[in-house]
């Protein structure tokens, strides 16, 4: 197990290693609001990066520096399963971007190409998701989807789910 060595909270991760040299690292991602308040998480990410000597804006920071733990990762010969509150449509934008430079696919959205998704946050209402579950190309989801809001654990986000066989996660 092991989280953002920064602190901040970014992401933290699990990894099982199965049979065969199989291991799959299962990582939870937040990406902060673009948010001006003085309290909020990305003002709080932007005083830290200040203090680092560091010029990026939080959401681009984060995905630096995930995407350098994303690469030592695969280069150790892991695969992963990654979920992720980006605060922006995930189809599109800098998280579309991220995601195809890791060369990982939206688990969820892959599995049903022909519907139109729901939104994953309550208040949004434009069928837009903001959370997403990636994967790296060794897992293909056998069956994926979204709960409905209050599911599973109270929240305003839907949980997202997905299945995948064990031989492709775990090696047997």
């Amino acid at each position: 197990q092991g989280r953002d060595e920064s602190g901040l909270g970014r992401w933290a991760w699990l990894k099982f290693k199965g049979r065969q040299g199989v291991s799959t690292i299962v990582v939870t991602v937040y990406r902060p609001c673009d948010s001006n308040g003085p309290e909020t998480v990305n003002q709080q990410h932007r005083r830290y990066l200040a203090k680092k000597k560091r010029t990026e804006e939080p959401r681009t920071a984060l995905y630096t520096d995930l995407f350098e733990e994303i690469t030592a990762w695969k280069l150790a010969g892991s695969q992963i399963i990654l979920g992720i509150d980006a605060n922006e449509d995930v189809r599109t934008g800098e998280t579309a971007e991220f995601f195809r430079a890791c060369g990982m696919k939206e688990a969820i959205l892959d599995r049903h190409r022909e519907q139109s998704p729901p939104a994953t946050y309550n208040r949004n209402q434009s069928r837009q998701p903001i959370d997403g579950l990636w994967v790296t190309p060794g897992l293909t989801a056998v069956a994926a989807g979204y709960e409905a809001f209050g599911k599973g654990c109270p929240s305003d986000h839907r949980a997202l789910w997905a299945d995948f066989t064990y031989e492709d996660a775990f090696g047997h």
